[in-house]
């Protein structure tokens, strides 16, 4: 019996064609509403008359199952159940992900007016070649899970059992692992949603399903000098400590926040591979290569040159822009002696003539860390002398002598800031008093140090002790209190408000009320959202639902007392420390200018999107009143900015000055907000008709930091762009203007490592329709 040609891929994406599927009880395939078209002859007149009957009485909806890597789609009378097993998208060293589907548990879309569709789309960055699956069980009433195929832009259409009210969904992209739903913004008939763990409920009808993912897709391979993929390597994003390994082929896949993006490769025997990618570079896979490394043999000893057996030796190379490339760390032999492996053949070079340093340190049981930091080249082995540790204990007390338990006894650094250590809880080398006050620290240098004590509700305590100290006796005296009520302006009491103590005169306690509290004060450094506690040294509470709280263990007599409540902030000036007090929080709520950014082609942005904006906001005098720092984005992509009461003072016109990376400035006219009002200006999108500029420099040694700096000359709009610390060599950096032609003039700012003045250049030129090279003059060493 010779069967019915394969659909293309084409027949398969073209609106009401006949679907070719398998039915599992005769093991033929047929086609829904038309007849199968097969010769037969002697002992296959059954099965071909079988296959008849099926194919007559088969709805047009489709049958109960699908073949292999092929599976049904709808007509426009009846949404699809499934996509296909289309390979359209994936890059060419990635190939199809050829894992069959699981069984097809969902009902195919006929007539019935109960059925249940989902259908959406699926919104990514990055790699472009991602397959994506969406894993669909049903959890109400509970059914076979079974797996949907999106198309190369993400769109999904598919039929579920009819009277399905809830299913779980696993987003799967390109493997079976799942994606994080919290990397995940979703929504549902045009209203965002939480999808918590995947859980979504469904209506009778059409479900509109929108899916944004918020990290970019990383994807690639690695290979050798020689081209064989790397199998194992560890592949991780520098700075945003997440990794993977790769698998047999050197494929590997992550997902990073954003670009620039950069991407880190080491494997046994190979030299660590840095590269670092911009956004446009996302959308293909990237090539990684690993070069072979060489060894360093390091000898850690004692003081008296014994070997130290078992010592843990580490190894890694800095540069002066701050980039670290570390190796794995080894263990040293009873010879005391250990290899560092995957070095780069040319390491002691780059230590001599790029201004790198090599760092080798080890540690051992008994003894203090040492490390040796080698600026020039040094002969093999590398030796690291450790010396035997210090022992600080005793016991922690109150001023009758009564043991204090669960203490926190620790070291301070040099020039570390006591106070600020304690206040935002940056200590590191600490340990808690027992039941009997008793505590012990080992691994402490010889010499004379700085501790600290401190206990909840009792003020800490910095002292200097010489080691080794044995027995040491530390009395820790009470404190004051200070605790109260926080009403507002009608005498409600006020839950949730931040009350923040400062010694008077400090630095941020003469900031106006109204203005943004200063970075010490947010949140976001420790002040959680239960009622009312202790944070850090005491100086940090919430009100609790009645509007109360308490501060213990306060050192000093007189504070200067700052409140905050999301956009508001108000300060209170010379607040004895006692009980009982109240204190009203009546500072307004600021205004709102609320906008959805789009880009040139009118597409709403995501969040994280918006957030690479440079946006100022003036007033008729040209004075900053807000920018991209101010900006606050909502999940659904919705941007605000605040402006509080004492800003708007005298404004009778705003402008909004936007620009990005890859769209010109733009200066638009908005309406002044009534103090406390939310106004809604609608949709802003970014301007178009850019033309592009290549900014090219050349250093002759790394810098700190580099700042370019220009005026717009469409616009006259003045820009500038921050940039990190650079190595030495060549540079570019493409920027947006307005389309010329037109003067324009770049100054390229540059501030050597321990300089305290910049070096500028300047390039003055002309840009044209088709934008200009802006080519700075050689930096030389200074």
């Amino acid at each position: 019996m010779s069967r019915a040609p394969r659909p293309t891929d084409d027949e398969r994406a073209r609106p009401g064609r006949s679907a070719r599927t398998k039915d599992p009880r005769r093991g033929s395939f047929v086609r829904r509403g038309a007849l199968l078209r097969a010769s037969a002859a002697g002992a296959f007149a059954v099965g071909v008359l079988a296959s008849t009957w099926i194919a007559l009485v088969a709805p047009t909806g489709g049958g109960a199952g699908t073949s292999r890597g092929t599976a049904a789609r709808g007509t426009p009378a009846g949404p699809a159940a499934r996509g296909t097993n289309s390979t359209a998208g994936q890059g060419a060293e990635f190939g199809a992900n050829d894992a069959p589907l699981a069984p097809d548990g969902a009902v195919r879309a006929g007539a019935s007016a109960g059925a249940v569709v989902l259908s959406g789309r699926l919104r990514w960055r990055g790699w472009r070649g991602l397959r994506w699956r969406l894993r669909v069980r049903p959890l109400a009433p509970r059914g076979e899970p079974f797996r949907v195929d999106l198309d190369a832009v993400g769109r999904f259409d598919t039929a579920l059992p009819e009277g399905t009210r809830e299913v779980a969904l696993e987003l799967l992209p390109g493997g079976e692992e799942p994606l994080a739903w919290e990397d995940v913004s979703a929504t549902v008939g045009g209203t965002p949603r939480v999808l918590r763990g995947g859980r979504l409920s469904l209506a009778p009808g059409r479900n509109a399903l929108d899916l944004s993912v918020a990290r970019r897709a990383v994807a690639g391979r690695v290979f050798d000098e020689e081209g064989v993929p790397v199998r194992g390597a560890r592949v991780a994003l520098a700075g945003e400590g997440r990794s993977t390994t790769t698998d047999s082929e050197g494929r590997f896949l992550l997902w990073s926040l954003g670009a620039p993006i950069e991407l880190t490769a080491e494997a046994p025997g190979y030299a660590l591979a840095r590269r670092t990618l911009a956004e446009g570079a996302l959308v293909e896979p990237t090539r990684l290569v690993l070069e072979k490394g060489v060894d360093l043999e390091v000898l850690a000893v004692g003081p008296s040159g014994r070997p130290l057996q078992g010592a843990r030796v580490r190894a890694w190379l800095s540069s002066p822009g701050g980039s670290v490339d570390a190796f794995p760390p080894r263990v040293a032999g009873s010879d005391g002696r250990a290899r560092v492996r995957g070095l780069p053949r040319d390491w002691r070079r780059s230590v001599i003539a790029a201004g790198c340093r090599l760092h080798v340190a080890a540690s051992c049981e008994g003894f203090v860390d040492a490390e040796v930091v080698v600026l020039e080249g040094v002969p093999e082995p590398v030796s690291v002398v450790l010396a035997p540790e210090a022992v600080f204990s005793g016991r922690v007390v109150t001023s009758n002598g009564r043991p204090l338990a669960g203490a926190r006894v620790g070291r301070l650094a040099e020039g570390d800031d006591a106070e600020e250590v304690l206040a935002l809880g940056l200590e590191t080398v600490w340990v808690e008093s027992d039941d009997e006050g008793r505590f012990v620290l080992h691994g402490l240098k010889s010499g004379r140090q700085r501790f600290f004590v401190r206990a909840a509700g009792l003020p800490p305590k910095v002292f200097w002790e010489t080691l080794p100290a044995e027995g040491v006796e530390v009395v820790l005296r009470s404190g004051r209190v200070l605790g109260g009520t926080v009403l507002d302006g009608s005498g409600a009491p006020l839950p949730g408000v931040v009350v923040l103590l400062r010694r008077p005169g400090a630095e941020g306690s003469s900031a106006a009320d109204g203005r943004k509290a200063p970075e010490l004060s947010r949140p976001a450094l420790g002040i959680d959202a239960n009622s009312v506690f202790s944070f850090a040294s005491g100086r940090f509470a919430r009100t609790d639902a009645e509007g109360r709280f308490r501060l213990e263990g306060l050192e000093e007599e007189c504070y200067d007392v700052q409140l905050l409540q999301g956009d508001r902030a108000q300060l209170v000036r010379g607040v004895t420390a006692q009980e009982g007090m109240v204190l009203r929080f009546a500072a307004p709520s600021p205004a709102r200018l609320v906008f959805v950014l789009c880009d040139a082609a009118g597409e709403d942005l995501l969040p994280d999107e918006v957030e690479g904006f440079e946006l100022a906001l003036r007033d008729q005098a040209g004075r900053l009143l807000a920018n991209e720092i101010d900006l606050d984005v909502e999940s659904s992509g919705r941007a605000s900015l605040p402006l509080p009461a004492d800003r708007l003072e005298g404004v009778v016109r705003l402008s909004l000055e936007l620009a990005s990376a890859a769209s010109p400035p733009q200066r638009l006219e908005l309406p002044v907000p009534a103090p406390g009002a939310r106004h809604d200006v609608g949709r802003i999108a970014l301007a178009s008709g850019g033309v592009p500029v290549r900014c090219r420099w050349t250093l002759a040694e790394p810098v700190e930091r580099a700042q370019l700096r220009w005026v717009d000359p469409a616009t006259g709009l003045r820009r500038k762009r921050e940039l990190g610390p650079l190595e030495a060599g060549d540079h570019e950096l493409l920027v947006v203007v307005g389309p010329g032609p037109g003067p324009a003039r770049f100054e390229l700012n540059l501030w050597p490592f321990d300089a305290e003045e910049p070096r500028s250049l300047v390039w003055a030129g002309v840009v044209g329709a088709g934008g200009a090279d802006a080519d700075f003059a050689e930096v030389p060493p200074r």
